[in-house]
Formats: C-alpha cells, structure tokens, sequence
C-alpha cells in the first residue's frame, strides 16, 4: 500500500499539504521530524490508532457494563422464566437498552409504591402504639405481610387462631376510626326493630335519622351465645352455646381445628381460641364489656371482680329478674380462658356504670367497648319476669341514656363509630327467622343432621336483624341496600379498623366486611 506523500519536501514544495489535505494532527512540516531520528506517524496512522483505540473503549465498555449493573438488574427484573424473554449481554442495540432499563423502572415503581405504603402505615389513624403491643405488631407485619396501605403498623395479636390473610380488604378505603361502640340489643327481627311499625321510634326513627342503616344484616346462628360469642371470636357454635351454657362447662376436647374454630363440646373456650379484646391488647389498644346489671342486686358481689361462674358448676347467673338483672350470657368475653384467666379480667368486664366515667375523656376510653343491656332492657319481648318491661320500649330507655352519653364524648367527635344490632332474630312464634347470608359455613361443632340451608333455600343463621351505623364517616339518614353482612362481618370490619388480623370464619374469604360504599361519607 502507497503511503501519504513524504513529508521531507521543503515549505510550499509540490507535495505540500493544502489546508484542505492537512491535519492538525501531526503539525507544522519543520515539526516532522523531532530530536532523536524518529520519524513522526504520518496522519493516516494516527487516524487509524485513534479510531482502533475508541473501538477498544466501547468494547471494554460494552462487555464491563453487564458486570457492573448485574446486582441491580437482579434486584429488579423478573425472572426469564417468569417473563418468557431471554437478554443477550453483549449487544449494545438501542431496543436492548431500552428493555434493560424496563425491569430498573419498574423496580423503581415498586420501591415507591411501598415507601408510599409505608408513609401511609406511619401516618394514617389512630395512636401509635407503645410497648410490646407495637412489637407484636411489627412482628406480624413481617411474618404475614401487608393487608392493607393506611396502617400504621400491620396486624397483630393473632395467636393460633387462623391465619389472617383474608386478602380482600384494602384499609387505605377505611376511615380513621378510633374508637367503636358495639352495642348489642336482645332478640327482635329486622321489621319489627326499623320498620314502619316498629315500637321503638327513638332507634328506628331519631337515631336513625343520624345514622345509616344496613338492611342486609344477619345473625349466623339460633341461640343469642352463640351469636356473641360469634360477634368477638369468629367461633362458630355448639349445642351449649345455643342454649345459653346453663352449665358453665369447658370445652372438650377443644383442639385446632379448621378455618380457626376450637372443636368440642361445652361452651369455655380453651386459651388458644382468641377474641377481639385479647387482639387489642397484643396491639397495644384497649378494649371493655361494659355489661348492665353486672354488680347490682344480687350480684353485687361480683363488683371489681371477674364474673366467671365455677368451672363445671351450674351457672347462677343464667337467667334474669327484675332483683337480679345480671345474666353471664350477656358477656360473650367471659366464655373464654385467654379473658378470663388474664390479671385485667375484673377491669375489662365492668358493669354499665363505669361507661360515664370512662367517656370522660378520649384516653380513658377504650378503643373497642362492647355495651349489652341486661335481659330487662335489651329489647328481647321475653323481658326479665313478670310484670316487667319487655320488648322494643324497654330497650328505648337504655338507648336514650347510653347513646347521647357516648355522643357527647371527646372519643366520639375525634373519630368514633356506633354500631347497634340485635343478636339474633326470634327462632319461634310470629316474626320466627332462621335464615343466613354471606357464605354461612358447616359449624363442625353441631351434629352433621343440621340443616345448611333453610325451606326458602337460604343458609341456616340467626335471621335478619339489622344494623345502625352512627359516624361521621357516614351520611345522616343513609340505607345501605346493596351487599350483605352479619356478625363474622361486623368482626371482620372491626379488626380492619385497627388493622388486626381477622380471627375464625371472619377470616372467609368470600366473607363481606365493611368497605367504601359503607363509609359513604368518607372521603
């Protein structure tokens, strides 16, 4: 190959580079040459080298950079076999490029969803928790996962009792409510409580002027036990809860069985089989039955004390009188080992009394009070004995007193529900409802010849009854008309709030728990 011509030809000779052919390169002519004999590259070979050592550059570059972002790219990208692609390391093509930084954007999509996550959990609802109850939680985030964005820790307080992980409750649609007032009335059918009819105008007409009313509400067995106990465990029956556990007998054998119910017979629940107030507690939160009746008359000397009847004995306090209005089946929470054996019993299960002092301010009122009228004011037409008050307008008296009480409290107004509801439908004589909703199951603890579904085909419950929700996170004289609920629901809904994990049949997956269009005033 011919070279360039020789640069040994004198300044404006023939063979001088014009401007045009030149390169600054290799400089002036009288530079052609430096000390020491060594001829200087001519301008082609210092073209070529510089061209041979940028290809050398990129090629470095190209194979290193796979190398150098490999952590990154394995952090974020899904797997091959996950996405059916295959990546070649080597190529440099812009579409390569392009498909590479996919799986860093979505990386960066994930990690911001879950800081997003994670600065709703710290800054949503409700107090921190303090203590080893914040421990729990934080320990149950971990094990179990998220169930929902507005938290601001994730559930806690399970124990042994289901696994939690409904999986279709999202908590960022949940209002911050603080506290919930349960209050659970007698035995009385929808129609009769809230209908055109109804004896009771201050519940069906005044308060619920205030509130909403949820139609589709069920109780999920024929005994008013049974549907407490329900209410705060997600336990389903057996034949002595339906009937009220005259004897107060343990239940046997009580082992684990499925979907978190302890399987027996009798109606004292083995200390594995928790309830809300036991969830509340590990949280960090508080919880009481206030219970009327409980302390007066002739129990009153049960004041300050855990109102549990004997192991194995006979109950004293199985039924009501006008002397003693006190029953223990009024008090779900007292049916239980992991309540009962507990230090705090005597100060978690008060009689109505302590409610006024309680309300007295937002810090002494527990996050979760479950309020029950005695069997003379609960609504029930049974009543509590002769020549008593019965029915609808007996319970009237105790609403009036107990819920502008809880209305007018600093707990109330800084973000408190009301729910009122009737434990069980009549199971005999005019107004008799057996029937269910909302994926009822097989209860394994009551003989296999129980009905599953009724004549009408519905499933076997408690009957339809109703609820009042009372909250500014719902509008004044709103009906809820389009799903569903019952008492495993309401429990569901309850351990949302406070972002517990859900306990026994609450923890169905198919089961409806309160959402958006409940809280229909929540923005």
């Amino acid at each position: 190959m011919e070279g360039p011509p020789s640069s040994d030809a004198p300044d404006g000779g023939e063979n001088a580079p014009t401007p045009a052919e030149g390169s600054e390169l290799h400089g002036t002519p009288e530079h052609d040459r430096q000390d020491g004999g060594f001829p200087t590259p001519s301008p082609w070979a210092i073209a070529f080298a510089v061209v041979a050592l940028l290809a050398f550059g990129v090629g470095l570059g190209v194979w290193t950079r796979p190398q150098e972002s490999a952590p990154a790219l394995l952090a974020s990208a899904p797997s091959p076999a996950a996405t059916g692609t295959t990546t070649t390391s080597t190529s440099t093509s812009t579409s390569e490029t392009e498909a590479s930084s996919e799986p860093e954007e979505e990386s960066k999509e994930a990690s911001s969803e879950e800081e997003s996550a994670g600065g709703e959990e710290e800054g949503s609802s409700g107090e921190e928790p303090s203590g080893a109850g914040k421990g729990a939680k934080e320990q149950e985030s971990e094990e179990s996962g998220s169930k929902g964005s507005e938290s601001e820790e994730e559930p806690s307080g399970k124990g042994s009792q289901g696994s939690g992980s409904r999986g279709k409750s999202e908590t960022s649609t949940l209002p911050p409510i603080k506290h919930v007032f349960v209050i659970v009335l007698g035995e009385q059918g929808y129609e009769a409580a809230f209908g055109a009819s109804s004896q009771a105008p201050y519940l069906a007409s005044t308060l619920r002027q205030q509130g909403e009313l949820i139609g589709g509400y069920f109780a999920v067995a024929s005994g008013q036990l049974a549907n407490e106990i329900a209410l705060i465990s997600g336990q389903g029956p057996t034949p002595q809860t339906l009937t009220g556990c005259p004897t107060y007998e343990q239940l046997s054998p009580g082992k684990s069985g499925s979907e978190g119910q302890a399987l027996g017979t009798g109606c004292l629940y083995p200390i594995s089989a928790l309830t809300v107030g036991d969830q509340l507690v590990a949280a960090g939160d508080t919880w009481k039955a206030y219970v009327q009746g409980l302390g007066e008359g002739s129990s009153a000397s049960l004041q300050g004390k855990c109102p549990r009847p004997a192991a194995g004995a006979s109950d004293p306090y199985s039924t009501a009188s006008t002397s003693s209005p006190f029953v223990t089946w009024r008090d779900p929470f007292l049916y239980f080992d992991s309540v009962t054996s507990s230090s705090n019993c005597a100060e978690e299960n008060v009689g109505i009394g302590e409610l006024a002092k309680d309300l007295e301010a937002a810090n002494t009122t527990p996050s979760l009070s479950y309020i029950a009228p005695d069997p003379c004011e609960d609504g029930d037409p049974a009543g509590c004995g002769s020549g008593a008050p019965a029915g609808l307008p007996a319970a009237e008296g105790f609403l009036k007193k107990v819920v502008p009480e809880i209305e007018s409290s600093a707990a109330y107004k800084e973000g408190g529900m009301i729910a009122i509801a009737f434990d069980q439908a009549p199971q005999s004589g005019t107004g008799a409802d057996d029937s269910g909703c909302c994926a009822t199951p097989k209860y394994p603890n009551l003989p296999a010849s129980d009905p599953t579904t009724t004549a009408t085909g519905q499933p076997v419950g408690g009957g339809r009854v109703g609820m009042l929700l009372l909250s500014r996170y719902v509008k004044p004289g709103s009906s809820y008309v389009t799903g569903q609920y019952n008492h495993f629901s309401l429990l569901a809904s309850v351990e949302a709030l406070f972002k517990l994990q859900t306990l026994g049949y609450a923890e169905n997956v198919q089961l409806p728990s309160f959402e958006k269009a409940v809280y229909n005033a929540y923005p």
